[in-house]
């Protein structure tokens, strides 16, 4: 729910920062508000790269060469919206990879959610509710990942 918000605030931002300052004295945006059935493909994609060497009166004491690299994708499909608010959407997980490296040495991630879709539901004060599609209760390790 929090990365559909995010993407909107996203748009919005980069709106705002498209327009050069000092000209234009007014700004309208619009919005519309999500309707039932629309759905959204959302890619998540970051990398990261540090090479430090430490190094104390000349002598290398150190080094460190680290890669974290993630891409996620997921299709999400509004169900339910009230007072222009989501309040339950479907989402499938298309596509997860990562990696992590430090110092030539890889760590995989296990992705139990990778291909299954999961129905989640605002149930209202920060409460929410995961199930599969068909209703049965995901195991503690895919709940992990939202």
């Amino acid at each position: 729910m929090k990365r559909f918000w995010s993407l909107y605030l996203l748009v919005l931002l980069s709106l705002i920062l498209a327009v050069p300052s000092g000209t234009a004295q007014e700004a309208l945006f619009t919005f519309t508000p999500p309707k039932e059935g629309e759905s959204v493909l959302v890619t998540d994609v970051s990398r990261i790269e540090i090479d430090a060497e430490v190094k104390a009166g000349g002598s290398v004491l150190a080094n460190l060469n680290q890669l974290q690299s993630k891409l996620e994708r997921s299709r999400i499909r509004l169900l339910a919206v009230r007072e222009g608010r989501i309040r339950k959407i479907q989402t499938t997980y298309e596509a997860l990879e990562a990696l992590n490296k430090q110092n030539e040495v890889e760590e995989g991630r296990d992705f139990p959610v990778l291909g299954k879709t999961y129905i989640v539901e605002d149930r209202g004060e920060g409460a929410l509710s995961v199930t599969y599609s068909d209703g049965g209760a995901p195991d503690w390790k895919e709940a992990r990942h939202w």
